[in-house]
Order: C-alpha cells, then sequence, then structure tokens
C-alpha cells in the first residue's frame, strides 16, 4: 500500500482509483483524467507474459498509457517513482 497511500486523495495534484477494471481487465492504479495507468509488477509477472502482452495491447486500444514498475523499485525508491509518474500528470492533453 506504499504507492497507494502516496497517490490517494490527489496528493500529486490529480485523482487515482485503485484497481481499475475494463472489460475484466484489472490496472493497479488508474488516473482517468489522464488514461494512465501505473502497474506493479511482482514475480507472478515472469510466469504471464503473454497474457500481460495482450492485456496491455488490449488497453491502449483505449488510449491508457502504461507504465509499469516492480515491487522493489516502490519499497526501494519510491521518491525516484514518483518523480517519473508527476511530470504526467501534469500536462496538458491533447
Amino acid at each position: 500500500m506504499i504507492f497507494w497511500d502516496a497517490v490517494r486523495n490527489k496528493k500529486l495534484g490529480v485523482r487515482f482509483v485503485r484497481q481499475f477494471s475494463i472489460d475484466g481487465y484489472v490496472i493497479d492504479f488508474y488516473c482517468p483524467k489522464f488514461r494512465l495507468a501505473i502497474e506493479l509488477e511482482g514475480k507472478i509477472h515472469k510466469f504471464q507474459k503473454k497474457h500481460d502482452e495482450h492485456r496491455e495491447k488490449y488497453l491502449k486500444a483505449f488510449g491508457i498509457k502504461i507504465i509499469k514498475f516492480k515491487n522493489e523499485e516502490i519499497l526501494q525508491n519510491l521518491n525516484t517513482v514518483l518523480s517519473t509518474v508527476s511530470p504526467l500528470l501534469h500536462q496538458e492533453r491533447g
């Protein structure tokens, strides 16, 4: 819940939702305003690469940008992760 605590309640200036579902695909964290999905990847993702590729392609068809971080990155470098995400939340949508 470290990432959720860092982004909930508009702490980065925009609303995020947790466990957002699109046609059965669940996005870990989603910012509707910027169609930005944040995916946290644990070890299970090593074993489901085909599924993840299909899911990513499907979500991108909806105009959703997906950024992935390993769980270890969140635990060890949360500020770096947030500094990667933050600029994407303050740009004009075209």
